[in-house]
């Protein structure tokens, strides 16, 4: 028997590899090509827009991330293969300091690859400096911006005890350039708790309050009487009267140039009366009836004059004292009030703001012995209440300011009984809550005025006629 011959082992070999997959290369994770930054420094509040090309070995889509350290990003718009965001600067981004705004790059394999921008810091930060304060002690006073830019006080109470000597009619001017006050004209009557509204005409309408010189440490009159302030002469007129006396109300002025008066406490019992006020006639008229008790006006009830010329009441507490989530508009063409959508929690004590896209802003506010953190937005296309991010502590009793930037400073209060020097800054185009410069002082239930400058003023505290009066810069 002749012996078998073995099969020749290359061609086996060949025929084995020719049956085998070939071996795939490994997925590679995308390649940055260009990437750019419109500026290398930013002053706070600024925007900066970065773009970035990208590619993937694979020929694939790519999925962009960013991520800023500091600061908020304001818009993203992405390509298959590219990515653009526009990054708004904190306020207070300091010679030093830089923010870093990365952006990371995935492929459909999961693979990324990461770009890191930097933008420094330059300019000052957001402060507060203190100003001169009235020569008079004055708390629960009126201010208001006259149309020269300079701020009118007037009346109030200079003592926070109870007696019949502390109201006050005389008033004063505050002049920003120089930082001190100048005595004006003194009202016809002694005021505290009442409305100031600057007109059309650039004068200044002085409305109802509490009087009381009576004699009686413990008696206080409401006052029907009103009188309007001439900054061209410095002196007070007296002008129609409501048919109710009120005061603790509300007044705002509508686009026609009168002036809706509203709420408030007559006879030690709340008012749900309204009325008009004309300048051209200096007469009052009757403007409906609301149709919730809005207690505790003007610090625990809030209003807004809307674009279309109605006016939004928030929240406030009724005679039981309970905390309101009601809101009404009234309507100038019909003379009436109509219920709107309710805010998403009570609120009293809190801040309602008109925002340049025509929406309300609402903040803070008391419930149940809580004081609020959130903050919500009311669209009059709607009547519709949205919840907002969170402020960065929850306060009460605050003011809360819009500056010619859009943003909204939030400053003071209460919270859990303690008074507040902090201050929060809304961004609208962010939808972010920043916390900006402390006051130097407590400040609740107080008056800010925004001033032609962009500074605000802050004057006045609840139970301390002798509060200093601040400015808040905003560079």
């Amino acid at each position: 028997m002749r012996p078998s011959h073995p099969l020749p082992l290359l061609p086996l070999l060949l025929a084995l590899l020719a049956g085998c997959p070939s071996p795939q290369p490994a997925a590679q994770a995308p390649t940055v090509g260009n990437s750019s930054q419109s500026s290398m420094s930013s002053k706070p509040g600024q925007r900066v827009t970065f773009d970035v090309m990208a590619s993937d070995p694979e020929g694939g889509p790519l999925s962009f991330s960013w991520q800023a350290s500091l600061g908020a990003l304001v818009t993203v718009e992405d390509t298959e293969t590219s990515s653009r965001a526009q990054w708004k600067a904190p306020l207070c981004l300091p010679p030093g300091t830089s923010a870093r705004i990365t952006v990371t790059i995935t492929n459909a394999a999961g693979l990324s690859t990461s770009t890191t921008f930097s933008v420094a810091g330059e300019g000052a930060c957001p402060a507060w400096t203190l100003t001169g304060s009235t020569a008079t002690p004055r708390q629960s006073f009126g201010m208001a911006v006259l149309p020269s830019g300079k701020v009118l006080a007037a009346g109030g109470r200079s003592d926070n005890v109870e007696n019949a000597n502390d109201w006050l009619a005389s008033a004063e001017v505050y002049d920003p350039a120089t930082g001190t006050w100048t005595p004006t004209g003194s009202m016809t009557t002694l005021r505290s708790r009442f409305s100031l509204t600057v007109l059309p005409s650039g004068k200044v309408l002085a409305v109802g309050g509490y009087n009381g010189n009576t004699g009686t440490p413990t008696l206080d009159i409401h006052l029907r009487s009103a009188e309007v302030y001439d900054p061209a002469t410095g002196t007070w007129s007296p002008t129609g009267s409501m048919a109710t006396p009120r005061a603790d109300h509300l007044a705002t002025l509508l686009p026609s140039g009168k002036v809706l008066v509203f709420g408030g406490i007559s006879h030690y019992v709340p008012t749900q009366s309204a009325e008009l006020y004309d300048p051209a006639t200096g007469t009052w008229s009757e403007a409906g009836t609301l149709l919730a008790q809005h207690w505790g006006a003007p610090h625990s009830v809030a209003a807004v004059t809307l674009p279309s010329g109605k006016v939004l009441v928030t929240g406030g507490g009724n005679y039981y004292e309970q905390t309101l989530s009601t809101a009404e508009l009234y309507d100038p063409a019909t003379n009436t009030w109509a219920l709107t959508g309710s805010m998403t929690v009570p609120r009293g004590f809190h801040s309602a703001n008109l925002l340049p896209s025509g929406k309300v802003l609402v903040t803070g506010g008391l419930y149940l012995d809580t004081d609020h953190r959130s903050a919500e937005l009311y669209d009059p296309d709607t009547g519709t209440w949205t919840l907002l991010k969170e402020m960065s502590e929850s306060r009460s009793r605050h003011t809360a300011s819009v500056l010619p930037s859009g943003l909204v400073l939030v400053t003071g209060g209460v919270r859990r009984y303690s008074a507040l020097s902090s201050a929060d800054v809304y961004d609208p185009s962010t939808n972010t809550w920043t916390s900006t410069a402390a006051m130097h002082e407590t400040h609740t239930s107080h008056t800010a005025s925004v001033l032609p400058s962009g500074q605000v003023l802050i004057s006045g505290d609840l139970g301390d006629p002798f509060a200093r009066m601040e400015l808040y810069t905003l560079p």
